[in-house]
């Protein structure tokens, strides 16, 4: 039996994180955790509603896409910022005035997937 559950076990790391949602709309997050394959952020029900569009997630046929902006912060060099398209695939309410949005990485182009994961190795050899 496996320790760990997931493909790619999650970072718990806050970083800054803009989403571009349909219609150009950009919304402002920070994320919660992350891993090679998925980003979860922290926010408001407001941003559960303008990246879902107001309805019940399980009710859409169509998981909305998103262009996520992500700054990776280095302890020891200069910020990198890479832009992925991403699925959101679930939100979660967590407390009162708190949501977590889960986001399975679509696409990313070959120097932002060699960015980003080249930060998650960072982020495990650092923790």
């Amino acid at each position: 039996m496996r320790a760990y559950k997931r493909d790619h076990p999650r970072i718990k790391k806050p970083l800054e994180v803009e989403i571009i949602v349909s219609g150009n709309n950009t919304l402002f997050a920070t994320t919660y955790d992350f891993s090679k394959q998925g980003i979860q952020i922290l926010c408001d029900a407001i941003t559960v509603r303008d990246i879902f569009g107001g309805s019940n997630q399980s009710l859409q046929p169509k998981l909305p896409m998103v262009i996520m902006k992500l700054k990776l912060d280095h302890s020891n060099r200069q910020a990198e910022h890479i832009e992925a398209e991403c699925k959101a695939i679930f939100s979660r309410r967590v407390s009162e005035r708190e949501y977590r949005i889960g986001f399975a990485i679509h696409s990313l182009s070959e120097p932002s997937r060699k960015m980003f994961e080249r930060f998650v190795t960072e982020c495990f050899e650092h923790n």
